[in-house]
């Protein structure tokens, strides 16, 4: 999930979105409803209090769709060829001295010897991943993304991934170096931005992340596809499941909002979205599990 965290944060690449909830509620025109919800890939328990109705539409769902299949990544481990930089895209190929030697003494200052060794046979962007994965605390015992499948499989609703790790991984080397360079120059602005967007996160406010993310707007060609043809692809992919309903597919919150967002798209595609912001707001992780099974209504908890 680290690369996972690092696309979330790195790509908050977003348009104002006129609602400001992070759950949707979406229609086919055969009347089958479906849910999205905006996730955050952080172990905080901040983003962790939120509205009833996340877990009531997932408990309630046929068929749970995360970014990643996560049991599959988890049996696989990583993709080490995955991270290799090829010849000539290495670090010390697209860098400067400079900038290269800002990098290096940063990963060798602030993350263990073993990355300082390998870091020159590494992809940009996995350099980029682990650099701001050893900068985030983790509050929590699983991000949200981690704990939603958990809870899905314990009620044996069906989980299934709408990418591949390996597509993950490809999507990371349209990261510019320079992103890197920024990120060790300068990380108390990550910090910063990284407490904005996970506050406006627990709010559900969707035009706070937007407003707070502005200045990525420099890597226009990285957001492009780090989230615009991954908006494209996922919506592509699961037409067919929200034509059947009973889905809750999970992914980040920079997915949803925008012209390229998915909740456009759905509607490009017929189906009606509508935000469901909630009210009462509980802390997921202390959340009962239903006594009922997955599709039924009542809405008993033990």
């Amino acid at each position: 999930m680290w690369v996972a965290a690092c696309i979330a944060l790195l790509t908050l690449h977003t348009t104002a979105c006129a609602q400001q909830a992070l759950l949707w509620r979406v229609t086919a025109n055969n009347g089958a409803v479906s849910h999205v919800f905006g996730t955050i890939h952080l172990a905080d328990t901040t983003v962790f209090r939120q509205p009833v109705d996340v877990l009531m539409a997932l408990d309630t769902s046929s068929l749970f769709v995360a970014e990643l299949d996560l049991d599959s990544v988890r049996a696989e481990g990583l993709n080490i060829r995955g991270m290799l930089a090829a010849p000539g895209s290495k670090l010390r190929d697209v860098l400067s001295d400079s900038d290269y030697v800002a990098v290096k003494n940063y990963v060798t200052t602030h993350l263990d010897g073993l990355m300082a060794m390998t870091m020159d046979n590494l992809k940009p962007g996995i350099v980029a991943s682990m650099i701001i994965m050893g900068r985030m605390e983790r509050t929590a015992p699983a991000s949200v993304d981690e704990f939603l499948w958990n809870r899905a499989k314990t009620l044996r609703i069906p989980t299934i991934g709408v990418e591949s790790a390996k597509e993950q991984l490809k999507a990371l080397d349209a990261m510019p170096a320079e992103a890197i360079v920024d990120l060790v120059r300068n990380p108390e602005a990550f910090d910063s931005l990284h407490t904005v967007l996970r506050n406006a996160y627990a709010r559900g406010d969707l035009d706070a992340i937007a407003g707070a993310v502005t200045e990525l707007d420099q890597y226009e060609s990285f957001a492009t596809v780090i989230n615009d043809d991954r908006n494209q692809a996922m919506v592509n992919r699961l037409q067919s499941r929200f034509q059947q309903g009973g889905v809750f597919l999970a992914v980040g919150a920079a997915h949803l909002a925008g012209p390229k967002g998915i909740v456009a798209l759905l509607r490009e595609q017929g189906f009606a979205v509508a935000p469901i912001a909630g009210t009462v707001r509980h802390s997921m992780l202390t959340a009962p599990l239903p006594s009922y099974t997955p599709g039924n209504t009542e809405r008993t908890t033990r």
